[in-house]
């Protein structure tokens, strides 16, 4: 143990160095109540923090502190009224939907402005280290949260409707201009097909009649032109199947006659 004498006209004061905690929640164990704030929209809600800090060990700093806070009451008139301000002020910037679909950007701005306010402080700059703040939860009423919660799942089906919708829309439209990428490509294949038919029909027409001519050229006479187109009829007709031919009495051509389609020959 120590001993030391005190003059009747001095006193005494014991400053905790360690590292100190302000708990302020809703529920115990705590040092004081939750912090209660209003959102912009008046809605209430209560937030949980925590401070912790260490008083400064410097003897002039000690010295200090004690001249500011003779009952060294500074968490109670200091530290907890600076965080029960600044959450307030925090809360009141952002409606009720606010805080729920941005609770970890409000929780920040907590810390942050609480941080900023206790270091920065005059009765506590120098004398006070700030370890950390910690917003634990932002509760609001159950049945304000139910609500919300209903509408943002409500918001959240209406967006996931108008999504399949679009999609669905896209899928017809691509379905649809396939069929008529598709239906082009086929006319298309048929007027190709039409065109060669027709050169091919041309080009067998020419050899045709310069065969002819070249009969004609070769035996001085139409007749056995006549005589070749016929033979070349009766070969087509032959590949169709059924042909009646008319052989006349007299010295002449054959007559060529194809049945109708379906009579037998």
């Amino acid at each position: 143990p120590a001993y030391f004498l005190k003059m009747p006209w001095q006193f005494k004061k014991v400053v905790w160095l360690k590292v100190e905690a302000v708990d302020m929640f809703k529920n115990p164990p705590r040092d004081y109540p939750a912090v209660t704030a209003l959102t912009k929209d008046g809605a209430e809600v209560q937030v949980d923090i925590t401070v912790r800090y260490q008083v400064v060990q410097r003897d002039d700093a000690i010295k200090e502190l004690v001249r500011r806070y003779p009952d060294l009451m500074f968490e109670e008139n200091a530290i907890v009224p600076i965080v029960r301000e600044e959450v307030r002020n925090i809360v009141a910037k952002y409606t009720l939907t606010e805080i729920i679909e941005k609770r970890e950007k409000v929780r920040l701005e907590i810390i942050n402005a609480t941080e900023h306010r206790l270091i920065s402080d005059p009765t506590l700059k120098g004398c006070i280290k700030i370890i950390d703040v910690a917003v634990r939860n932002i509760d609001i009423p159950s049945d304000v949260k139910k609500a919300i919660e209903e509408k943002l799942a409500a918001q959240q089906e209406a967006l996931a409707a108008e999504y399949r919708k679009k999609k669905l829309l896209i899928e017809a439209n691509a379905t649809a201009l396939a069929k008529i990428i598709s239906a082009k490509a086929e006319a298309e294949s048929r007027i190709i097909a039409a065109l060669a038919e027709a050169n091919a029909t041309l080009i067998r027409a020419e050899a045709q009649k310069k065969a002819i001519i070249l009969i004609i050229s070769a035996y001085n006479s139409t007749e056995y032109a006549l005589i070749q187109q016929y033979i070349s009829a009766l070969e087509k007709v032959a590949e169709k199947g059924g042909l009646i031919i008319i052989v006349p009495q007299e010295q002449g051509v054959p007559v060529l006659i194809t049945p109708p389609s379906g009579s037998k020959g």
